[in-house]
């Protein structure tokens, strides 16, 4: 019988995304994969039996063969089960809802990346603080554009104080979840995703109000603007998801595109309800622009008083209908 050559390889446990969570070595004449403690490699997943598969040469070349488990041996690409698996080369694999992959030692890998020397090292700092800057710039500025009223230091401090208060706390309360997922902090990154985000928010909003009424637009901004704040809740999820969790990159967007649509349609609902109150006040949006920049022409002066003539008039005739319908 021809003799089996000793595979030389390891065998690697990755998580959610792909990074690998430890490795052990493939150089004895078998190797045991399971829940059980007398495995050489030990899964804590409930969905993997006590003795689930073994790396060895009994068919005559090394695989990984299938020891009569509950769910098997699925392959990582198509995630069709097998009950043997040749390691002829690099394979990934899934075994329960752990995923592994086997790599000989032959295997290219990449070379190391060059460490960065930090010439500089408040610069890292300095990049941290631009997010929030920008953000609260944005603030302030959003606030003086739609003031009609002379703008002083105190509405400032106002317009900026308090939205950077909720950011940091914002901010802190995602560090705190990424540290207890992934135990790491992220401070700085969850601060620069809710500060893009809602700088994204408000420039956004400024510019759809600008757009509407350079165009005329006006029965559309409502939508605009709805669909500006379901794209803000999506950017600023998938963003303290990503950093938060270890969730891979299209399941994240996927939830942050379901939470956010979900959010933006409740606060679309309430604006709704609020709007559809009775009240004696009209319902109407400010817009301050310069008006040049209107660029479609508006209905003229005259259209505009003879259009609310005829208002007026059948305002008049519903009071007078109602007025003789209640006379005894």
């Amino acid at each position: 019988m021809e003799a089996v050559t000793m595979p030389r390889g390891v065998l690697e446990v990755l998580d959610r995304n792909g990074r690998v969570e430890q490795r052990v070595a493939v150089n004895g004449p078998q190797l045991r994969i399971g829940r059980a403690c007398d495995n050489d490699l030990i899964l804590d997943d409930v969905h993997v039996s006590p003795h689930h598969a073994a790396i060895d040469a009994s068919s005559g070349h090394w695989a990984l063969r299938d020891l009569h488990s509950v769910n098997g041996i699925r392959v990582a690409a198509a995630q069709q089960r097998v009950s043997e698996l040749a390691l002829d080369g690099e394979q990934s694999f899934t075994l329960g809802l752990s995923q592994l992959r086997y790599r000989p030692l032959d295997v290219t890998v990449p070379e190391a990346l060059p460490l960065r020397e930090r010439r500089h090292p408040h610069r890292g700092l300095a990049l941290t603080l631009v997010a929030p800057l920008a953000c609260l710039a944005g603030f302030g500025v959003d606030a003086l554009l739609d003031s009609y009223e002379p703008f002083g230091t105190l509405k400032l401090l106002n317009a900026i104080l308090i939205p950077l208060v909720a950011i940091l706390i914002w901010a802190g309360i995602w560090a705190l979840i990424g540290r207890l997922l992934v135990q790491r902090l992220h401070f700085a990154g969850h601060l620069a995703v809710i500060s893009l985000g809602l700088l994204f928010a408000t420039t956004f909003d400024s510019m759809s109000r600008l757009g509407a009424f350079a165009f005329a637009l006006d029965r559309a901004l409502p939508w605009l603007q709805a669909g500006g704040l379901c794209a803000t809740f999506v950017l600023i999820l998938y963003g303290h998801l990503r950093l938060a969790s270890r969730v891979r990159q299209r399941n994240a967007f996927a939830a942050a595109v379901a939470f956010g649509m979900l959010l933006a349609g409740a606060m679309q609902i309430k604006q709704l309800v609020y709007l559809q109150r009775f009240s004696p006040r009209p319902q109407f949006t400010l817009t301050l622009a310069p008006p040049g920049a209107r660029l479609v022409r508006a209905d003229s002066t005259e259209a505009f008083y003879a259009r609310t003539a005829r208002l007026t008039d059948a305002l008049a005739n519903d009071a007078s209908t109602t007025a003789h319908g209640n006379t005894p």
